[in-house]
């Protein structure tokens, strides 16, 4: 009797146990929408199980498009297979490595950023970088440097004017103005 009572509750449960063991899910990234207001994907499962339309949560103020192969971290609400959200992906073909504690590091295929733990934010960007902004305001002990036609252009800002605490500063500037620099590289693009 206690046997049957046993094996009945254990019959019940299986539908249960089932849906909590397929609740989060290793995926691939097959396909990806980001033209919608949340991103979709198109995933592949368990076994050949292709998901559909899963939307994938990210970080406010961060987006990213994966690579299709890249792999993706999926939960299941209420264990239903049908209503997947990707939490996270990741893709081990092209993450850097070798950070230390402390770092971060915003990467795609092809450049890498890397904020340090001592503060600095290392740029490596193989084929252009490019600013667009109304104003770009550059700090103290700036050095800007350009290769242009085989010389070497360079202005350094050493010190220059500000609110300190609240207080302005008086310290010259010790090389060219903004405005000189612009001016030097207009030159520079016209004569090349």
């Amino acid at each position: 009797m206690s046997g049957d009572i046993f094996g009945a509750i254990t019959k019940m449960l299986d539908p249960l146990k089932t849906k909590m063991r397929l609740m989060v899910s290793k995926a691939v990234v097959a396909l990806i929408d980001d033209g919608k207001k949340i991103q979709q994907m198109q995933l592949l499962a368990l076994a050949g199980e292709v998901l559909a339309d899963v939307e994938r949560y990210q970080q406010f103020g961060f987006t990213s498009v994966p690579l299709p192969g890249a792999e993706a971290i999926v939960a299941f609400i209420a264990g239903d297979r049908e209503h997947g959200i990707v939490l996270g992906v990741e893709d081990r073909r092209y993450r850097p490595t070798g950070l230390t504690n402390g770092q971060a590091c915003f990467y795609d295929i092809l450049s890498k950023i890397k904020l340090t733990a001592d503060g600095k934010a290392l740029h490596d960007v193989p084929v252009k970088t490019e600013i667009k902004s109304a104003e770009v305001v550059l700090g103290a002990g700036v050095v800007l440097e350009k290769i242009l036609n085989g010389e070497t252009f360079q202005v350094t800002y050493n010190s220059h004017s500000h609110l300190s605490f609240g207080v302005p500063t008086t310290s010259p500037i010790l090389a060219s103005t903004v405005a000189d620099l612009s001016q030097a590289v207009k030159a520079a693009k016209l004569q090349a």
